[in-house]
């Protein structure tokens, strides 16, 4: 739940008239949160499982045909299950649980910078003008769709784009358009989007927040990127991969598509920039597929695979006794055949303890309620209604994000200053007369954002009506002056 509602929380926002790169904080990107946006499912839930699903189908099906090759059948089986192994069970823990628990580790994330080295290695032998021409499209989502992944679909193109211009037999013209074509690009949506912006509500967008959440997290705001980074930890299995590259490129260096292996390399660097940005070691088992990944793209190009069996089957044959030594797999495997729930029918919404509680005493009748449970990861309550106590009654709660709270996560790795800004563009718009705030008593996590929630609501001219408490949750019914 936790890991869903960061990216779940900036669509339902939308759906509540927000704006993103405005009132709608996305730690997830811009493109990737319209993209679910425009759906047509009642659900947003529903929304980002289909686009999901669908990314990670597509990307595991480009890995696995990259890694298989057209090869024979005992290849296409090892292949098979190695793809299986590096994309699902790997990255899943001991306890091999559904890898998409945490949907960010996936293809949600990466999906772009697959496809664009995919189709680099699928195309190295065409001219390079077209090259462009056809990249130039998927590179353009990739950037728009979130700054982590214009990040690496530009690291991706820069070896490619470097090569074309210091070709001496290319015309200079052609040199200049090419160079120019990409930022002239993103400079025409940068136009697009601005002018929409203007029209709809009167304000050039804020692009400051397609950036900030990394140098939120760079910086060391959110709890859980302080850890020191290992330099005896996993590290030294990018390092081997890397070495590896580097020696593929000084044997084909004479060749002309040589940069393709510089394009893996840099695209390589660009993704662990995650794993150093966490600096938590079993982030690693997200990260490996796409060395593997990486690995096979050269060799088959470059067609020098027999130099380098020797050299990566313990790995591969590690990877595969990791993966299918463990019996959760197993496990993994049939409950993935016995649970398939495609429209998230079989759906439980778990209770809070001290949910009914706390909404009885304060008797919340049509006034709007944003309802933060306890615990560190500042998730919403999502029920919409609640059990009077006193009288086994059951009432329907307003719903309506009058504070967007949605979860109060997306707003803890931000600045306090930059809280406000949000807080108050949406508070502003939403104009309610009258509304409940529900959170914890007293929880360290919560403070901070609670902290910079009052602050605003002082400035915007509320005071507290009411107050309510148990042992768990305090109610505060606000009402504007």
């Amino acid at each position: 739940m936790a890991h869903w509602q960061v990216l779940i929380g900036p669509i339902e926002l939308m759906k509540e008239g927000g704006y993103l790169l405005w009132d709608v904080p996305s730690q997830y990107g811009f493109l990737s949160m319209l993209s679910v946006y425009i759906l047509p499912f009642d659900s947003s839930w529903q929304s980002f499982y289909f686009l999901n699903s669908l990314m990670v189908f597509t990307m595991s099906m480009l890995i696995f045909l990259v890694i298989w090759n057209n090869k024979n059948l005992h290849w296409y089986i090892i292949s098979l299950f190695l793809s299986l192994s590096i994309i699902f069970y790997l990255n899943a823990g001991t306890e091999v649980d559904n890898v998409n628990l945490v949907p960010s580790d996936g293809a949600f994330r990466y999906f772009w910078i697959v496809l664009i080295l995919f189709m680099m290695f699928k195309m190295g032998s065409r001219d390079p003008f077209s090259q462009f021409l056809i990249i130039l499209p998927v590179w353009i989502v990739g950037f728009l769709w979130s700054p982590e992944s214009a990040f690496y679909v530009t690291a991706a193109i820069s070896p490619m784009l470097f090569n074309y211009i210091i070709n001496k037999d290319i015309n200079i013209r052609k040199k200049l358009f090419v160079f120019l074509l990409f930022p002239i690009s993103i400079l025409f949506f940068i136009i697009f989007i601005s002018i929409f912006y203007l029209i709809n509500i009167g304000q050039f967008p804020d692009y400051y927040s397609f950036v900030e959440y990394i140098f939120s997290w760079t910086s060391g705001n959110p709890q859980n990127s302080k850890e020191k980074f290992n330099y005896q930890g996993p590290i030294i299995f990018l390092i081997f991969f890397l070495s590896i590259f580097f020696t593929m490129y000084f044997q084909n260096i004479k060749n002309k598509n040589s940069y393709l292996i510089f394009s893996v390399i840099f695209s390589l660097g660009a993704i662990s920039s995650y794993l150093v940005g966490q600096s938590e070691d079993i982030n690693i088992n997200s990260q490996i597929v796409f060395y593997i990944f990486g690995y096979f793209l050269i060799i088959n190009y470059f067609k020098i695979n027999k130099k380098y069996y020797h050299i990566i089957s313990p790995v591969i044959l590690t990877i595969l006794i990791a993966s299918y030594g463990n019996l959760s797999t197993i496990k993994h495997f049939t409950s993935t055949i016995l649970n398939q729930d495609y429209f998230l029918k079989k759906s439980i919404y778990e209770e809070p303890e001290g949910f009914n509680e706390i909404l009885t005493i304060s008797d919340v009748n049509k006034e709007p309620v944003i309802f933060t449970e306890v615990g560190r990861y500042l998730i919403y309550a999502t029920q919409d209604k609640y059990s009077n106590l006193e009288n086994e009654e059951v009432k329907k709660i307003n719903t309506d994000v009058w504070i967007p709270y949605k979860p109060a996560s997306l707003y803890e790795p931000l600045t306090p200053a930059r809280r406000k800004i949000y807080l108050s563009r949406w508070i502003q718009r939403k104009n309610t007369s009258e509304g409940w705030y529900i959170g914890p008593v007293s929880e360290h996590w919560h403070d901070s954002v609670e902290k910079s929630l009052f602050e605003v609501l002082e400035e915007e001219n509320y005071i507290i009506k009411k107050e309510k408490k148990t042992n768990i949750y305090k109610a505060l019914l606000f009402k504007k002056l």
